[in-house]
């Protein structure tokens, strides 16, 4: 359980915590839990963590790659096991942890139930799928963008239409691998699911796909929406 930026703040943190899942695989009976199921109360969940019950409250969610999920602070969520994920989230650790399944780590029952939101925007986000690339994800703290890559692409060519100034981005290697080059630095690798942070000052490169002649790369590409 992650606060929004008021609880966080109240407490003396700069800021709360959403975030988003891109499922990289996914097995057959793959699934997540994201928010409770309608009707479920807060006593409910009182009781339900005293009684190691929770997980018939919370909303079950198959998982399918090529998926993102939404996760709005105030979200109670899990990760169940057969899915790989990739995160993208608020710059923010802080965890209330409400249950954890009988094993001895530290509970933060009384937060977490204060920052829980019985109803939130939690859920799986369909993607818009334009020219050149897909807006998995488009919040109200960051993008998360997927980018085909053929031979190669020049950094310009990977900035967005409507955000069209450099900015800070990351770029990770969902499928195959690629490296980073330009004049002004040493070639910088992008190995598969490998990933590396382009500053807002850096100057122009182009990713080069690596391996066979018809090798490709997906490249996610993962830009702040500042505040």
């Amino acid at each position: 359980m992650h606060p929004d930026d008021k609880m966080a703040q109240k407490y003396g943190n700069p800021r709360g915590k959403t975030e988003c899942w891109y499922a990289l695989a996914a097995d057959p009976e793959a699934k997540v839990a994201v928010g409770l199921k309608p009707g479920v109360t807060l006593e409910q969940v009182k009781d339900e963590i005293r009684a190691g019950t929770l997980e018939s409250s919370l909303n079950a969610l198959p998982v399918v790659a090529g998926e993102v999920i939404f996760v709005d602070a105030g979200t109670v969520h899990a990760i169940w096991p057969g899915s790989v994920l990739l995160e993208t989230q608020q710059n923010c650790d802080l965890t209330y942890r409400m249950y954890d399944y009988g094993r001895p780590r530290e509970l933060h029952i009384e937060k977490s139930l204060e920052a829980t939101k019985l109803v939130t925007c939690a859920g799986k986000v369909a993607p818009t799928v334009l020219a050149d690339r897909t807006i998995l994800i488009d919040a109200e703290y960051f993008r998360v963008e997927r980018i085909p890559v053929t031979g190669s692409r020049s950094s310009e060519s990977l900035l967005s239409e409507d955000k069209p100034a450099p900015g800070l981005a990351y770029l990770f290697a969902a499928g195959g691998a690629g490296r980073i080059v330009g004049r002004e630095f040493a070639p910088v690798d992008l190995p598969p699911r490998g990933i590396v942070a382009v500053p807002a000052s850096s100057p122009a490169f182009t990713v080069e796909v690596m391996g066979l002649p018809e090798a490709t790369l997906d490249l996610i590409r993962i830009t702040p929406s500042w505040q």
